[in-house]
């Protein structure tokens, strides 16, 4: 009857939509699997994937499904063994930071113990720093803890007059450093200090003012304060007498009202303030600073200290246009000191 051959037709339309669209999803299917069966064969992959895809290659679908199924058992155990390695590693890195905090206490106690030769204890020191540095790239630390030991190697090198090792280091420290402008600004005036004591001195200028730049508009009183004081010496090295005084007396004036500063900063700004007007030619108000200094420097100091040396030397260098015996007894004094602080042949003692 009609009514039952139309009732057929149209389940025959509905039947034929479905597998359509089953043909078409599963049409799909295979695309994708192609894809990632070309995919996985352009690169490196496990035996247990390479049997898959052989298997899917040859259409025998079900055996790739099965193969693929042993390789869950093979995801756990190399999770296993990667989270295994993992504490390993962090382990180890653990042992290298303990190893390098060990060497950087054994280098502190190395450096006080006076029953060791001094040129002994700088040879060993300086050996224990660069193991330091060398584990400390191995193990790949944290930039923070990294700068900090290369800025304490670095110091030591600039101590013991080392410069051109010192300045090896700088740029390393540059990248290291964090974003932090008090931090950066203390790195180039120890920079430019470098540079300084090389005679570089325009090098040491542009870093000064890279540190300035950096310091102005924080609150970081002495930092401003060494800055100005680098500025004020390389304009000394460069002979600018008046711009060096003018940049010792604002050096001066960043710290002078604080009740918080030490008085070694305080003699230092004597010092150099002293040292300008003797370059001046005004070998009394030369006298008059350098005198103020050593004053402090004997109130701060119980030992023989460097600083009070180079008072020593810079009052006999005013009073040579003076008193030449007298000068001659400070210049013994100074040497004096020198000689027993840093030794015989530091270039301080030398000068």
């Amino acid at each position: 009857p009609d009514e039952d051959r139309k009732y057929r037709l149209y389940k025959a339309k509905l039947d034929k939509i479905k597998l359509l669209e089953v043909i078409s999803n599963y049409e799909q299917s295979i695309i994708n699997n192609a894809l990632q069966v070309a995919k996985m064969t352009a690169t490196g992959i496990t035996k247990c994937a390479r049997d898959a895809v052989n298997a899917f290659k040859q259409g025998d679908i079900l055996q790739a499904n099965l193969i693929l199924q042993q390789f869950e058992n093979e995801v756990e155990v190399t999770v296993a063994r990667y989270e295994s390695v993992k504490a390993l590693m962090n382990q180890e890195k653990q042992n290298g930071i303990a190893l390098i905090d060990t060497i950087m206490l054994k280098i502190s106690f190395l450096l006080s113990s006076s029953e060791i030769p001094f040129d002994d204890r700088i040879k060993k020191a300086d050996s224990y720093y660069r193991k330091a540095a060398i584990l400390m790239r191995q193990f790949n630390l944290e930039s923070s803890k990294q700068y900090s030991i290369l800025l304490k190697y670095t110091l030591f090198l600039i101590d013991n007059a080392w410069y051109d090792r010192a300045l090896e280091n700088c740029s390393e420290l540059e990248s290291l450093c964090p974003f932090d402008y008090d931090e950066k600004g203390r790195l180039y005036n120890l920079w430019g200090g470098i540079y300084d004591s090389q005679y570089h001195h325009n090098h040491a200028l542009d870093l000064y003012k890279k540190a300035y730049r950096t310091l102005i508009g924080t609150d970081n009183i002495i930092e401003l304060y060494n800055t100005f004081t680098n500025l004020g010496s390389v304009m000394y090295s460069l002979k600018k007498y008046n711009e060096a005084l003018e940049y010792y007396k604002k050096a001066l004036h960043v710290i002078e009202d604080n009740e918080f500063i030490n008085n070694t900063l305080l003699s230092r700004c004597y010092t150099n303030i002293g040292v300008v007007y003797d370059a001046l030619g005004n070998s009394e108000k030369s006298i008059e600073y350098h005198t103020l200094a050593v004053k402090l420097y004997k109130s701060i100091y119980d030992v023989p200290n460097i600083n009070l040396a180079l008072c020593y030397n810079n009052i006999g260098s005013a009073l040579l246009k003076i008193d030449s015996i007298k000068a001659l007894e400070y210049f013994h004094r100074a040497l004096s000191i020198c000689t027993e602080v840093k030794g015989y042949y530091h270039p301080t003692t030398s000068v």
